[in-house]
């Protein structure tokens, strides 16, 4: 089953390694996504935990997708395949990003910290 979501990309980067045992070659692209492009916060509250924020996915792309990668932070369209493991379980997988648009890390308007405030 394959489909596409929005994400945020917080961070991308690439690597490219010689494996010791094998001597072979190890390249690709880390990426931590947000699993929405909604910046909401989340609050998870239980008897016995106490969660607020968004932890960020961490996914790996073959070096391929480095061209992908246009501007971070970003949103971008993620697409997606269901799989399922040996023992039934299933998961989802990023298989490639698609640049939607920018980020600012400001709204537009919010004084900079080198802004001087008005006398």
């Amino acid at each position: 089953m394959k489909s596409k979501s929005h994400m945020i990309l917080l961070s991308a980067s690439a690597y490219s390694m010689m494996d010791e045992e094998t001597k072979r070659l190890v390249e690709g692209l880390s990426l931590f996504l947000y699993t929405s492009d909604d910046l909401t916060p989340c609050e998870n509250l239980d008897a016995q935990h106490l969660a607020r924020g968004n932890k960020p996915m961490r996914v790996n792309l073959p070096y391929s997708h480095c061209a992908d990668i246009k501007e971070v932070p970003g949103l971008y369209e993620c697409d997606l395949a269901m799989n399922t493991n040996s023992q039934g379980q299933a998961s989802l997988k990023v298989t490639g990003v698609t640049f939607i648009s920018a980020l600012s890390a400001l709204p537009t308007g919010t004084p900079q910290p080198s802004d001087k405030p008005a006398k």
